[in-house]
């Protein structure tokens, strides 16, 4: 059974390098798709094995977050999110000076 709402850890369903080089082997065979394009897509190959393997385990939504892992933007965001905090009662404190000097 699928365990839903799971909090995903950094370590869980990491693809070891025998996992890769099985699918690398069945990719070759099958789909006569170039080792070297493998190895060169290692990255993306991994994140969606990996994707894949925890939605077996836990549902689309706990998959997403290994999407979130490489979400640049997200991450970026996260990193910033507190300064909006200060940046908005900054704003706040400007607009109320403001509305006492008119």
């Amino acid at each position: 059974p699928i365990t839903f709402n799971y909090d995903l850890k950094s370590n869980e369903f990491l693809i070891s390098d025998s996992v890769f080089q099985s699918f690398k082997s069945f990719a070759v065979e099958k789909y006569k798709i170039s080792p070297t394009l493998i190895d060169k897509e290692k990255e993306f190959i991994n994140r969606s094995l990996r994707t894949e393997l925890t939605t077996s385990a836990y549902g689309i939504r706990t998959s997403l977050q290994v999407s979130n892992d490489y979400d640049n933007q997200l991450l970026r965001a996260l990193e910033v999110l507190p300064k909006a905090k200060t940046l908005a009662s900054e704003a706040a404190k400007v607009r109320e000076t403001a509305n006492k000097n008119n």
